[in-house]
Order: structure tokens, then sequence, then C-alpha cells
């Protein structure tokens, strides 16, 4: 009889635990941002000035980047200008493994990273833990 009251003591931890993550997880008011850039995905097309594209992009304490898709031109060099939110834990860090760009922004300062793209295609930039995703599509 003790085995049984146990398990329903377990179980019924587990409901109360799992009821409250999911409550909160799904009940909290979605700021602009978050609005934003889940209903509509966010473009950004790099500016050329003086022969390079010209990308910002910032990492957001919202568990996303400012930008889900960045289009640039195959050939022509891309400046990309990253940073982050103090609080965007693993954001703070961009990596475009294709590129090897590696770039930190850990109390919201601006980092820079150029490098051409030679070949068309999406190509991936995320945090270290991949929780911050978007892509890079490189076009003719």
């Amino acid at each position: 009889m003790k085995t049984k009251h146990v398990f329903m003591a377990l179980v019924l931890l587990a409901a109360t635990v799992g009821g409250a993550l999911f409550y909160a997880a799904f009940s909290s008011a979605p700021t602009d941002t978050q609005e934003t850039a889940i209903a509509t995905p966010l473009i950004s097309t790099g500016s050329k000035e003086k022969g390079a594209q010209k990308v910002s992009l910032r990492a957001l304490n919202t568990g996303l980047y400012d930008k889900e898709v960045v289009n640039v031109k195959a050939g022509v060099p891309v400046e990309m200008t990253f940073s982050a939110d103090p609080d965007s834990y693993c954001g703070r860090e961009l990596l475009i493994p294709a590129f090897r760009v590696d770039l930190k922004s850990l109390q919201g300062e601006t980092q820079t990273a150029t490098f051409t793209p030679t070949a068309p295609g999406a190509y991936e930039f995320h945090c270290p833990m991949k929780m911050f995703r978007g892509k890079l599509v490189v076009e003719n």
C-alpha cells in the first residue's frame, strides 16, 4: 500500500511541475520583437557601400536574432556587424561555419567580420548551442 501512495505522489508531482512549465512557456505575453520575428520573418539584404555588402545582425534576449534571413550577393565581400543583448546567453556568440566567422559580443559591443561568399546557396548561422538560428542566403 505504501508503494502505491509513493507512486501516486510522484505522478502528482510530475503533473504539477509539467503543468507549471507548460504554463510558463506559453502564457507569457510576447514582446513586440518576438511577435514580429515569429509572425513575419525579418529579411535583410546587404547594402553595398564602397564595394562591400554591409549586414548587421543582433541577438535578442528573446532567443532570436533580429533577422532570420540575410540575403547577399556571391562574389562581393560581406561586412557582417554583430552585437548581442548582454543577457542573450549563448546568443552572444555568432558562428557562420561555412565562412569561418566567430564573433563574440559579451556586453553588447559591436564586432565585425569580413568574408566573401563565392558559391550561391543557403548557409546557417547560429550560436554555439544552435538555439539561435538563421540563414545567410547567397545569390548570384
